[in-house]
């Protein structure tokens, strides 16, 4: 008996003791922060080594890929707010170019070329460039099956060639990654852009009633980064892109808080121009059938502030003019909202989600009439849209003589 419980107490033990029986030094592999994905040229592709296949074995072109991915030197990465001062972002990481025949294939061709383990737990943004975002990202098959992808990774679409991204020495961070993943997190916490990570990416290209957005980024002088507007899809090939503005418009119908963006509006009334800026969105979607057809009517109410009065005589905003600017405010903002939504069906990219509203409100009709994606993107095209949008002026500020 006492044996028995012995045996018992030393396999307890063992298990306990065993915690690290997996460790590896984070100095002994190679940390990917970053990846930047580009169309390659043919020869750029055929001039890798064979590492996964013979020179002549067929191939399709259009899966091929240009990696630039950004790995962390080790014993270089910055911890917390200590560190050696003065080192750059190119004293920190280091930048391999690949290619290959798929994303898997140019994956093996790097891990050819890197001495160290590839590791994708701490990898933070994905950027693509526009080229290959209209190419397809439906392809991506490597990325969600890797589990050490984080789903709260940023997926961005670029206007230039995604590679740039990766060598940026912005003045703002010592790690270019970091950099625009911050920029990105700041724009969210602001109200300049929804928290649209990669892993909604893939959840909304899997629904049939909704097509996802990514953020649209440009690069300006010294590196810095520029959110230009929403790139929206359709069965995950890039389909369109909108204006910076347009990020609120989109915003506000789907009541995503806080406002971040201001409009300029003539105020033709009193011969002034108003800064209007949102501060919090309402928003209700709701679903009527007419005539054996879904008709969509979207109200949305939203509170701000005047932020600016410009204006070549000098007046004071009274309860009258303020009424008359919720007026103008809402008609304008009701014409902008419009415009949006018929931009997304002329491209057949249903990026508010009215058709998941569909299914859940009248899934009796969604199963007899539509039941796929591709028939909900034609039903969409002509969809009947309703908006009706109050603004309310909370604030108009103070004036100092």
């Amino acid at each position: 008996m006492v044996k028995v419980c012995l045996s018992i107490l030393l396999l307890f033990m063992g298990a306990f003791l065993s915690g690290c029986w997996d460790y590896t030094d984070i100095e002994q592999r190679a940390n990917v922060l970053g990846i930047a994905f580009d169309l390659p040229s043919k020869e750029e592709v055929e001039q890798e080594a064979e590492v996964t296949h013979e020179t002549d074995t067929p191939y399709p072109i259009e899966y091929s890929v240009r990696l630039n991915v950004q790995i962390a030197i080790p014993g270089k990465l910055p911890l917390g707010t200590g560190g050696e001062t003065g080192q750059s972002g190119k004293e920190t990481i280091k930048v391999v170019e690949v290619a290959g025949r798929t994303i898997e294939d140019a994956w093996e061709n790097l891990e050819q070329q890197v001495s160290l383990p590839l590791f994708l737990g701490h990898l933070r943004v994905l950027i693509v460039s526009e080229e290959f975002a209209k190419a397809g990202l439906e392809y991506g098959d490597f990325l969600k099956r890797n589990p050490q992808i984080r789903r709260t990774a940023w997926l961005i679409v670029s206007e230039e060639e995604a590679s740039k991204y990766m060598r940026i020495d912005p003045e703002l961070e010592r790690i270019p990654s970091l950099y625009l993943v911050s920029a990105i997190d700041e724009a969210i916490r602001i109200g300049k852009f929804p928290d649209e990570y990669i892993g909604k990416f893939w959840s909304k290209s899997l629904s049939l009633g909704q097509e996802p957005i990514l953020p649209y980024v440009s690069l300006k002088e010294d590196g810095n980064l520029e959110i230009s507007g929403l790139a929206y899809f359709q069965e995950r090939k890039l389909i369109g892109t909108t204006k910076a503005l347009e990020i609120g418009r989109y915003m506000a119908i789907m009541e995503i808080n806080p406002g971040g963006y201001s409009v300029l509006l003539p105020f033709p009334q009193h011969n002034a121009t108003i800064m209007f800026n949102a501060i919090k969105r309402k928003s209700k979607i709701d679903i009527e059938m007419n005539n054996e057809l879904p008709h969509i009517k979207v109200r949305v109410h939203v509170d701000g502030e005047i932020n600016e009065v410009l204006s070549e005589e000098e007046f004071e905003l009274n309860q009258e003019m303020i009424e008359e600017l919720e007026k103008e405010l809402g008609k304008n903002a009701e014409e902008s909202f419009m415009k949006l939504i018929q931009t997304t069906q002329n491209d057949q990219s249903d990026i508010f989600g009215f058709g998941e509203y569909v299914r859940a409100k009248h899934r009796s009709y969604w199963n007899e009439n539509i039941g796929t994606k591709e028939k909900w993107h034609e039903l969409y095209k002509d969809l009947p849209v309703d908006v009706k949008t109050t603004v309310s002026i909370k604030r108009v500020g103070m004036k100092y003589e």
